[in-house]
């Protein structure tokens, strides 16, 4: 019956990594930016122009985040107690 409590934690866990997925998505166009500013290849059109993600580069980004030391340790903390609690009761 516990067990359920691990399906919220691994909901709450990828969309965390989603998130961290799109902040370095974010990041990496903002490098692209300023790149295209140092090299004078810059173009007025180019401070607007945020592309979308294709499916393949949200899971890309996304499995990139599952890797940050600040969400797999934590929800590994979050696994192993709802482990250890459930072996007690």
């Amino acid at each position: 019956m516990i067990y359920i409590t691990y399906i919220p934690l691994a909901m709450f866990f990828f969309l965390d990594c989603f998130y961290l997925g799109l902040e370095k998505y974010f990041r990496d166009e903002y490098k692209n930016f300023i790149d295209k500013l140092k090299t004078s290849s810059f173009d007025f059109d180019d401070i607007y122009n945020i592309k979308g993600l294709g499916l393949c580069d949200k899971i890309c980004y996304t499995l990139k985040g599952t890797w940050s030391c600040s969400t797999t340790p934590f929800y590994m903390i979050f696994a192993i107690l709802i482990y250890i609690i459930l072996k007690i009761s």
